[in-house]
């Protein structure tokens, strides 16, 4: 839908819902099948969702796609109005992204605790092996990480298909040291090898110069061989050859990460 047709929606909803009018339902000149929920949850809008559910609506109602109210503030991320909704009895579809897998992408830290209190499993693995940890350490959500250690409930080397760990991700990706230094903390393998005998190092390489110093600092050997024998320090001196300013880039200009054809199935 439209971006400027969902604004306009979201304040003729919040009208109606005040006057009680239409709190359930369909396509009441917003297509798509959408409830004023489905719209209230994907803007986020808490206040109007409350005098929605207040005047009977229906978490449970699915539009023409098959989502629910739920899966609209989700794919949103929407954290505030996704927890109303679970805290008023809303449904997740598992389908083959569980909710915490979804939450560890969107960094949507009251669901995550919400999902964490009613003993959702924190450590279930999609079709792919990927781990809420994984994603969450993937996407630099460093509050999800915490949370999900916290439980001490989850594989801190856990493995996706082609290798890759927590630590992996948050290597090639992160923006600071933070991730890292808690996977570290919390016990994560600084030398585990994926499927092409690369270590979290080697995929440092590609991302951030201080991420990689990091990890040297925390005991990283930059001499381990990968399947074709290159090691993170000779793949280090390729990059520093190829691209002269990479050695000067400074804690807030870095060169950006590239992501291996073995990740490319990734969140």
């Amino acid at each position: 839908m439209p971006e400027h047709q969902t604004q306009n929606n979201a304040s003729a909803i919040s009208e109606a819902a005040k006057r009680g009018v239409g709190s359930d339902i369909p396509d009441a000149g917003w297509g798509w099948g959408r409830t004023p929920l489905s719209i209230a949850a994907e803007r986020g809008r808490v206040g109007v969702m409350k005098l929605l559910l207040a005047h009977g609506a229906d978490t449970a109602s699915l539009d023409h796609e098959g989502r629910t109210s739920l899966d609209w503030a989700v794919w949103r991320g929407s954290d505030k109005a996704a927890y109303l909704l679970l805290r008023r009895g809303s449904q997740w579809r598992d389908g083959y992204r569980p909710l915490l897998g979804n939450a560890a992408i969107g960094g949507l830290s009251r669901v995550t605790q919400f999902l964490l209190d009613n003993q959702v499993d924190p450590d279930f693995a999609d079709e792919y092996g990927r781990t809420p940890l994984m994603i969450a350490a993937k996407n630099d959500h460093f509050r999800i990480v915490a949370m999900l250690l916290q439980t001490e409930r989850v594989d801190i080397n856990a493995r996706i298909r082609s290798g890759w760990t927590p630590l992996s991700k948050a290597a090639a990706h992160a923006d600071d040291e933070g991730i890292l230094s808690i996977l570290l903390d919390a016990g994560a393998d600084v030398d585990t090898k994926d499927d092409r005998g690369r270590t979290p190092l080697f995929h440092a390489v590609y991302n951030r110069l201080y991420i990689y110093k990091f990890l040297l600092l925390r005991g990283a050997d930059p001499f381990m061989k990968d399947a074709e024998g290159r090691t993170p320090e000779s793949e280090m001196v390729v990059r520093e050859n190829n691209e002269p300013e990479y050695e000067e880039e400074s804690r807030y200009e870095g060169s950006g990460c590239s992501t291996s054809d073995n990740e490319s199935l990734d969140y």
